[in-house]
């Protein structure tokens, strides 16, 4: 098992993305590499990008899709899901030339979520097909939903394509209070689960106000410990990521973040290769 950092964890609107702060600083953080997660602000950048962040020596085993994918595959209509497909082929190849593996994907969004269940699945194993075409395993991610939880559309989904693979974010398993059942999907935990998110959640069942702020793992409310003895109970052989956020407009953290992966690679202990 390995464990890595989100770029999400440092990049974003307050320092316009500058992927620049991760070439820099990105090899003092304790991780084994990082997801590269997608911001539409680099489409038409993504040659000039790619070209930095493989020179600079760092891995990216695992690169998050743009969450718009999520929100069309929810929404758009059928006479318009072809701009989907065309916004996944350009994060598959952007995917491809940093050299990961896995891409994380949500596969509901806004404003539908998963309102249109049918619709959605069909989708999702249509994206699916397209991202095996490049070599890359898409993760279905158990983003918060508004009409049902997370877990029974992982059921449905690995009842119709077995060799789906998924992410199970901590954060939105606590939303839904739904953590402790997908532990005890035993079908997820024999290969279908093969990323996890580690951030955390302060609130009540669905209390969509308590999203914000992302609390830092083991300072919300997921049973860490708990979790992590799940874990190395089933012998978990996948990835994990950190994902609590450390914005700054002009440096990377790395200081604080060191601090949330210690805590978590104090956790898995043995787990971690």
């Amino acid at each position: 098992m390995e464990l890595y950092c989100s770029t999400g964890v440092f990049l974003g609107r307050m320092n316009g993305g500058n992927y620049h702060l991760l070439t820099e600083y990105g090899h003092r953080l304790h991780c084994d590499g990082f997801e590269y997660m997608m911001f539409p602000m680099w489409y038409g950048k993504e040659a000039e990008m790619v070209r930095e962040l493989v020179g600079s020596g760092l891995r990216f085993p695992v690169f998050h899709a743009d969450k718009s994918v999520g929100d069309d595959i929810s929404s758009l209509p059928d006479d318009a899901f072809s701009a989907c497909v065309d916004k996944w082929q350009r994060n598959l190849e952007t995917a491809a030339g940093l050299g990961a593996g896995k891409v994380v994907t949500h596969i509901w969004g806004i404003p539908d979520s998963d309102k249109y269940a049918a619709r959605l699945y069909e989708r999702v194993l249509r994206l699916r097909e397209i991202a095996a075409g490049y070599g890359l395993d898409m993760l279905g991610e158990n983003c918060c939903c508004t009409e049902r939880s997370p877990l029974p559309h992982f059921r449905e989904l690995q009842r119709m394509e077995p060799g789906l693979g998924f992410t199970i974010d901590t954060r939105p398993a606590q939303f839904h209070q739904e953590l402790e059942d997908l532990c005890a999907e035993d079908a997820l935990w024999q290969g279908a689960v093969r990323h996890l998110h580690l951030s955390d959640y302060h609130g009540g069942l669905k209390d969509w106000k308590a999203l914000y702020p992302i609390p830092a793992p083991g300072r919300g409310d997921v049973d860490y410990p708990r979790f992590f003895a799940h874990l190395k109970k089933v012998q978990y052989q996948g990835s994990a990521s950190l994902e609590s956020p450390c914005m700054n407009p002009d440096r990377l953290d790395w200081e604080t973040i060191n601090t949330y992966l210690d805590y978590l690679r104090e956790g898995l202990g043995e787990l971690l290769g």
